[in-house]
């Protein structure tokens, strides 16, 4: 036999380039779905009729219980949650939970257009406009947490930011 008419016989697999290739693909794909559902639990919004229906005792055990038409954004430390809610209800919840650290939340204070636009301002998804009468409620847990509640008495409508350390 010449050796000119010999060829070498195919290649099985893929080789080194084919295996580093299949181990980028396959570590790009583990990173897609770990970002995907790190959005999904992170940055979307979980709708809840009431405070029943969430699972994470954290922020079930912060939300007030008449609260109702519930959206809740998880994240590592904290949570924000807009919900309805009447004010009587709201100061109620609260002086319950902070009450015992004698804190009496009776009255919130009142929100004034310029400070709104520099706690609030990010907030630009058009939920939110300042307007008068606007009431917000702090108070430090006394594990260090803070908890905010910026309340509209007219609407009900309540944003919430809670840090739990």
């Amino acid at each position: 036999m010449n050796k000119e008419n010999m060829s070498e016989p195919p290649r099985r697999g893929l080789g080194e380039a084919g295996c580093l290739v299949k181990g980028c693909g396959a570590i790009l794909a583990v990173a897609v779905l770990v970002a995907a559902l790190a959005y999904w639990a992170f940055a979307v919004g979980s709708h809840h009729e009431s405070r029943s229906t969430i699972w994470v005792s954290e922020y079930r055990s912060m939300t007030p219980p008449d609260a109702l038409g519930i959206t809740l954004w998880p994240a590592w430390l904290d949570h924000r949650a807009e919900y309805t809610i009447r004010e009587e209800e709201l100061r109620a919840f609260l002086n319950e939970v902070f009450g015992l650290t004698g804190n009496s939340l009776s009255k919130g204070s009142p929100v004034g257009r310029d400070y709104f636009d520099r706690r609030y301002g990010a907030r630009r998804d058009g939920t939110w406009t300042w307007h008068e009468g606007l009431v917000e409620y702090e108070q430090i847990a006394p594990n260090g947490g803070v908890h905010t509640f910026l309340h509209d008495p007219v609407t009900g409508l309540t944003y919430q930011e809670s840090a739990h350390w």
